[in-house]
């Protein structure tokens, strides 16, 4: 590479999106199922991410995806006049890198060939092989899904890693993400006791009880290709320390009450999530954590939310407990910079600066602001909690030329040589999510 020749900047993006596309792609943290890995149009339109956006121009969602009555066919026609008036945004930008790429569909989608398009979707999510086409195009080498989307066929696939969702025991009312252990608990934290229960066969009746099932099944469940933990916290929680009379108190009144304490509730769950926090310590894991979003709003709606003191009470936390690694996912951009800065200050605060309502190539580009503050072994550049492969591959089309961008300003700007511009995609890439989360 000749840093000596003049490069416009169109030329300039090309050749460092030549050297990304040969960069092999780490993804640390989707939804696939390792059984179901592939789906056609319609399920990929019925991505949340998409569907928010579907909803808010006003498309019926109940209608569309869930009446009984419809066909695909009439599913994939009826979201059409909805789909064209979202078509500014980046989500519809890659959808279609998808069915462009993908599917060689290369029109815009109209009533004249929605037919043409779900046609192929089916044919080439049928193919045996589809999705490792899809990750061969994509260069992804290795990713990590939740335990609960582990093939329960046996048919486990090479580099196919595995996070262990601990949502239930942080958030009861609210959680996602369920299997393997708690999803008979779904919704209800009047059962909360009960699922920390199920997870070591033993009845609890106070604080040492709780303590000694979450550090079995803690310590039991990383193991194989199970290599690191995952939560997603409300904008309010906080870590609180609490103590053992305390909560050998809030055991019995939750019980009387049937577990309809509040008080109770936010006690135990106080006291279980500041026990994980003691025991990752011991074991010096990785935690990942999703976070600058309200949920569940305004009929299953979710908006961007940060709180002033949330970053300076989570570097205490990490702080606090300084053999674990924690990987903030963020969803707020007026946390960015805050968020930036404790990376650049705490050994042990790593960071993703987009997630969800971030996830845009503008707010990705804060990867520019970034590498300006944090040494580059501390940041993340792509992961997609996407359910099938066909969203993987659009969300990283969307993220490398986003990266490109912040690259070639850093080359053009001559902060970066272009050697050193590939030396970080490769590190944001590929190399820190593999130290990180030991994949």
């Amino acid at each position: 590479m000749n840093l000596k020749k003049p490069m416009t900047t169109p030329s300039l993006n090309k050749e460092i999106r030549a050297e990304v596309d040969r960069i092999e792609i780490i993804n640390p943290h989707t939804h696939l199922r390792e059984d179901c890995l592939t789906s056609h149009i319609v399920d990929i339109l019925s991505y949340h991410w998409i569907l928010s956006e579907l909803n808010s121009v006003g498309m019926d969602y109940d209608q569309v995806f869930t009446n009984p009555t419809y066909s695909l066919e009439d599913r994939l026609k009826s979201v059409i006049p909805y789909f064209s008036r979202m078509r500014n945004t980046s989500t519809a930008r890659c959808v279609y890198s998808i069915t462009r790429d993908l599917y060689g569909f290369d029109d815009e989608l109209d009533e004249s060939n929605y037919l043409k398009l779900l046609d192929s979707s089916i044919k080439k999510s049928s193919q045996t092989n589809w999705p490792d086409q899809v990750f061969h195009r994509s260069h992804i080498t290795a990713l990590a899904t939740s335990v609960g989307n582990a093939s329960d066929r046996g048919n486990e696939r090479e580099n196919f890693f595995l996070m262990v969702d601990l949502h239930y025991l942080f958030w009861p009312d609210g959680a996602t993400d369920l299997l393997p252990w708690f999803d008979e608990f779904a919704g209800d934290s009047t059962r909360y006791l009960s699922a920390i229960e199920s997870l070591g066969g033993i009845e609890i009746s106070k604080a040492t009880d709780i303590r000694l099932i979450l550090d079995t099944f803690l310590r039991e469940v990383r193991t194989g290709r199970t290599k690191f933990f995952n939560t997603f916290l409300p904008i309010d929680f906080r870590f609180l320390e609490m103590s053992d009379d305390l909560v050998d108190r809030a055991i019995q009144s939750f019980r009387k009450s049937h577990g309809k304490s509040a008080d109770d509730l936010d006690v135990l769950t106080a006291f279980v999530t500041w026990t994980i926090l003691e025991i990752l310590n011991e074991m010096d894991a990785t935690l990942q954590i999703a976070v600058g979003a309200e949920y569940f709003i305004c009929g299953g709606r979710s908006v961007s939310r940060f709180e002033s003191s949330w970053v300076s009470d989570m570097v205490k936390i990490c702080h606090r407990f300084p053999e674990i690694r924690f990987d903030f996912m963020n969803a707020s951009a007026v946390m960015n910079h805050e968020m930036a800065v404790a990376a650049k200050m705490i050994r042990n605060f790593y960071l993703q600066p987009m997630w969800w309502h971030t996830y845009v190539p503008a707010y990705i580009q804060f990867l520019d602001c970034s590498l300006d503050i944090v040494p580059v072994v501390k940041l993340g550049g792509f992961y997609c909690d996407a359910y099938y492969c066909e969203l993987t591959y659009g969300k990283l089309q969307m993220v490398k030329e986003a990266l490109v961008d912040v690259l070639a300003g850093k080359v053009k700007q001559k902060v970066f040589t272009l050697d050193y511009a590939i030396q970080v995609a490769k590190l944001l890439l590929k190399d820190n999510p593999v130290a990180r989360y030991d994949l």
